[in-house]
């Protein structure tokens, strides 16, 4: 043991150790007192079995009655204590690497919970975000020398599972900065996920089936990428012991960005990444909704050609863009994940557009007979990436969506079990396949029809 008098052991449920091993732990422990006392032990015992465990009846002169439990409140600050890397920190400075992947943290600590209240809120994005930061503080040009990933979905052997993972890739990270472990909880909680992140977090030591035991080094920094929805009570309490780092749904984010004009403060928040928003998938994207939103002769698209100027979006920006996507997709309250699938698809749907010769062709420029093609083409566009990037009526907990209003969506449906107009760019770059469009032979009318030959755009 450590001659340090500030380490504390405790071994827990003695009651369930073998009498031969019990009796020997007693003699063991009893001759080590005899040599020094400078440690501090703490022995667990269910007081239904104390009388039939060995151990606490041969110690019974040191039992204590049991403190009175400190505040949730108190129980946070005291772990953060502990896990946090902070420097200047007299406590803990004596164990901080020169170089760790904890620094990557916003508050130095080597524990991060990344949750949300729904799927698809931007969670492993983050996550990316993180180890894309230490592979540029640490100059590795693969994610693979600081970056280990263990999926649990099946709590019941999660240990043995993250022991077996984080052993056998111990050998590939020879970056000096450690590893970001990154724990995906995608199981709903069970009697067995509490005592492995237990284990995990606190104790720093997790054992596989065969007993090989993996010991957590000062340099790692634990993430775990948790849905809080479908979790218990007990589990969601203990979480709330670790500091958070929080990703909030675009619906819950565009209602913050039109009351505030700041980040929040006092917490972790992931609002909108400022890569994605600066990218110019997402520029071209909100360019085009722009100009059909618009009022005048900017709505034909006929000579608009996309031109990103500038990466930076100003906090105004980001709330007219954040906006805009959500009035375009299908529903009121998509996730992260469906939004990007709805910009991405219309994305390369656009800029096939403005790269095809008979777009440019069409153009008014050249054939003035053929005005608004390209505004009816965006439009197509744009009723295609719904289409395509809708979940179906129900989702997975059985819920129905209300009827919304705008851009003549009226409710959410099955694009699966109907007929829709689609519009596809051809490789040849020269012609495009049509499904469900009618041209009329004087070109005074482009029409989209339905199954039952309703116009939908004219």
């Amino acid at each position: 043991m450590s001659p340090s008098r500030s380490d504390l052991f405790c071994l827990a449920f003695i009651e369930n150790l073998k009498y031969e091993v019990a009796v020997e732990s007693v003699s063991s422990l009893k001759n080590h007192i005899r040599r020094t006392r400078a440690f501090q032990l703490v022995l667990l015992c269910s007081s239904e079995q104390e009388q039939s465990s060995y151990m606490a009846t041969a110690l019974v002169k040191f039992k204590r009655t049991p403190p009175q439990l400190i505040p949730d409140i108190h129980l946070k600050e005291f772990i953060f204590s502990r896990t946090s890397r902070i420097p200047d920190s007299p406590a803990i400075c004596q164990y901080l690497p020169l170089k760790s992947s904890v620094v990557i943290d916003p508050d130095r600590s080597c524990v991060r919970i990344v949750s949300s209240d729904t799927v698809g809120s931007g969670k492993s994005l983050t996550v990316s975000r993180l180890v894309d930061k230490l592979m540029k503080l640490s100059n590795v040009p693969n994610k693979s020398s600081v970056y280990s990933v263990v999926p649990i979905y099946e709590s019941e052997y999660c240990e043995d599972r993250a022991a077996t993972k984080l052993i056998q890739s111990r050998a590939i990270y020879p970056s000096e900065y450690g590893c970001l472990c990154h724990f995906d909880i995608t199981a709903t909680s069970c009697a067995h996920l509490i005592p492995f992140l237990f284990k995990l977090l606190i104790t720093g030591m997790i054992c596989d089936r065969n007993g090989r035991i993996w010991h957590c080094s000062k340099k790692n920094y634990f993430v775990l990428e948790i849905t809080l929805s479908s979790q218990s009570p007990e589990l969601l309490r203990f979480l709330s012991l670790f500091p958070d780092w929080q990703c909030l749904a675009p619906n819950v984010v565009a209602n913050f960005l039109k009351k505030n004009n700041h980040a929040p403060t006092g917490c972790l928040v992931t609002l909108i990444d400022e890569e994605e928003v600066g990218s110019q998938e997402y520029q071209r994207v909100y360019a085009y909704l722009s100009k059909l939103e618009s009022k005048g002769k900017v709505r034909n698209l006929d000579e608009y050609k996309f031109c990103k100027t500038e990466s930076f979006v100003s906090w105004e920006m980001k709330r007219v863009i954040l906006d805009s996507f959500i009035k375009y997709y299908s529903h009121p309250e998509p996730s992260w994940c469906e939004l990007k699938h709805f910009i991405s698809f219309l994305n390369n749907q656009l800029l096939a557009c403005e790269h095809e010769n008979y777009t440019v062709r069409f153009s008014t420029k050249y054939d003035s007979s053929w005005k608004g093609f390209n505004t009816f083409l965006v439009e197509c566009m744009i009723s295609m990436a719904r289409d395509f990037t809708t979940p179906s009526l129900k989702d997975s907990v059985g819920s129905t969506v209300q009827p919304i209003d705008g851009y003549g969506i009226e409710s959410r449906r099955k694009w699966e079990q109907k007929m829709h107009p689609y519009i596809f760019f051809n490789e040849d770059g020269e012609s495009m396949t049509f499904f469900g469009i009618h041209i009329t032979e004087d070109k005074e009318q482009l029409r989209r029809r339905s199954t039952k030959g309703k116009q939908l755009i004219g």
